[in-house]
């Protein structure tokens, strides 16, 4: 069996640390002992602390996008069936890897002034590729003239969001939402209503 490096240690142990106390009360000190290395290994490898969690939450972004195109979702041709297909797909990817969502919220939340506009720039993208799929073959000509597709694009994608972001916060397991997927459904199915002809 391949042992791990010292860098993939400590990414572990940020992603671990970071996710458990957040950005501010997080511990280099913890961190490194954590990975089983010197503190000077730690910085040997990530010059500081905000590039560590910058570190760790591109590690974490970079996991889940590999992930996520595992899944051919653009096979479901039905929008409300692709939608419920990705939405149960993150909540057990996520329920199995907390460590990722936390790390990848507090990068919303709490990124230090050094990183935040890195951490905004890769945001963006990772939403992007996220989202790519699941509007691949939008029917624009269903809404009406009020919305230019971005702008449907745009609210649906906080809609979703929103969803999704409210079953995690609550710690929902993948079979309760499958038990209560009707009503995540009929929310999206009223917002996307409220945007058609």
């Amino acid at each position: 069996m391949k042992m791990e490096d010292s860098k993939t240690r400590i990414l572990k142990a940020a992603i671990e640390e970071f996710s458990e106390k957040g950005y501010s009360s997080a511990s280099t000190n913890s961190i490194h002992k954590k990975a089983g290395v010197s503190k000077g290994a730690v910085f040997a490898n990530y010059n500081s602390k905000a590039e560590l969690f910058y570190r760790a939450f591109e590690h974490c972004t970079d996991l889940t996008i590999s992930e996520y195109r595992k899944h051919d979702f653009g096979k479901i041709h039905d929008l409300f069936e692709r939608l419920i297909a990705i939405t149960l797909w993150k909540l057990d990817f996520f329920s199995k890897n907390p460590g990722i969502y936390r790390v990848i919220q507090l990068a919303i939340s709490e990124s230090p002034p050094e990183i935040k506009e890195q951490v905004n720039d890769d945001l963006k993208k990772f939403l992007e590729i996220s989202g790519d799929l699941f509007f691949s073959e939008l029917d624009a000509s269903r809404f009406s003239e009020e919305y230019t597709e971005e702008e449907a694009r745009f609210f649906f994608k906080i809609a979703l969001a929103g969803l999704q972001s409210h079953y995690l916060r609550q710690g929902v397991t993948l079979e309760d939402f499958q038990e209560n997927k009707e009503m995540g459904l009929k929310f999206l199915k009223t917002v996307l209503k409220g945007m058609e002809k």
